[in-house]
């Protein structure tokens, strides 16, 4: 009896020590575990915030798209005005011709005739301002529209690496 005594003594301080060893190895595993969760909310964070940037860039490329399309129409606009004053200086500068060859003809008075070439001389310098002007903002549309592209170049880049 004495001997059946001792072994289950021993039987339970082995269980004891057993019961400890499972109680460290669940308390070691509850760690991983509360390790784990917090490692995977982290990335869930950073998966919500690159959604986000994502939805930013996405919504910055539609808007870029959208401008592009103005400054191209604005542009279309102002290279039919461009060549609508071009036509307009061609015209009148063949009046001009036209007149200073009737002038040489004698046709009208010298005065009269000087008085026509002045006007259109006036014309002609404010239609070639006009012309210019637009040439410039002409040029600063295209300007526009490069500047535009290389934005829509650059965040289609950046959509992509991501």
């Amino acid at each position: 009896l004495e001997k059946q005594k001792s072994r289950l003594a021993v039987d339970t301080e082995e269980a004891h020590a057993e019961a400890e060893r499972h109680q460290t190895q669940i308390t070691q595993m509850e760690k991983r575990q509360k390790q784990f969760d917090r490692i995977i909310d982290e990335w869930k964070h950073k998966l919500d915030d690159v959604n986000q940037e994502l939805d930013a860039v996405q919504r910055d490329g539609r808007n870029s798209s959208t401008e592009l399309f103005k400054v191209r129409s604005s542009n279309e606009q102002l290279g039919e005005q461009v060549d609508a004053m071009r036509r307009d200086n061609k015209t009148l500068a063949q009046e001009i011709k036209e007149l200073q060859e009737q002038l040489t003809d004698g046709g009208r008075s010298v005065h009269e005739l000087q008085k026509v070439v002045r006007r259109l001389d006036i014309e002609k310098d404010e239609l070639q301002r006009a012309l210019d002007e637009a040439e410039a903002a002409l040029e600063a549309e295209e300007s526009k529209v490069a500047r535009s592209q290389a934005e829509v170049t650059q965040i289609r880049s950046e959509i992509e690496k991501r």
